[in-house]
């Protein structure tokens, strides 16, 4: 699977062009935003970065897997010493 560099991330925060990472793994939510029973506004601060806090405020009981699992890109490219914002 692919490793994601942060920077590369980062470019990725427009509702247009969104992706976000969630326990490691970046995934592109572009065509999810339209579906999120909570709405883009919801999701909009976590894209371009990592969304894990937020994810687990609203759904601590969830997993990512079951309802973004085939939107996965890849993982966070840690080998850098960048960190998201």
């Amino acid at each position: 699977m692919r490793r994601i560099p942060i920077d590369e991330i980062q470019k990725h925060s427009s509702v247009y062009d969104g992706w976000i990472v969630l326990n490691g793994k970046v995934y592109n939510i572009t065509p999810y935003l339209a579906y999120h029973p909570g709405g883009q506004k919801i999701l909009k601060p976590g894209l371009g970065k990592d969304g894990t806090a937020l994810f687990h405020k609203f759904h601590p009981w969830g997993n990512e897997e079951g309802v973004i699992g085939k939107l996965l890109l890849g993982y966070v490219d840690t080998t850098r010493p960048k960190r998201i914002t």
